[in-house]
């Protein structure tokens, strides 16, 4: 990601996360993801360049990883049309 100058998500339930909804996304971003109770780990967190949470009632420190990177991905701006993809949609 740091190669290619891409800023790094990590998605996590912690104090001071920002929630995922009120996070301008960027257009191309890593999303980074821990393990389903422990979440990730201090190093992760400091490699990242910002930490965010997805709101949950109920149960307030576990969802599913695959559940969080879907809601997570629904996030990221998507472009417009297959032009802004980079494919020529004439093709």
């Amino acid at each position: 990601a740091r190669a290619h100058d891409l800023p790094i998500l990590a998605i996590d339930v912690m104090p001071g996360a920002i929630p995922i909804d009120e996070y301008e996304m960027p257009r191309g971003c890593a999303l980074l993801f821990g393990q389903e109770w422990p979440g990730l780990s201090p190093q992760a967190i400091a490699g990242s360049d910002v930490v965010l949470s997805i709101s949950q009632y109920g149960s307030t420190r576990s969802i599913n990883v695959a559940a969080a990177a879907a809601i997570a991905n629904t996030a990221v701006p998507q472009p417009m049309s297959a032009t802004l993809a980079g494919r020529n949609p004439a093709s």
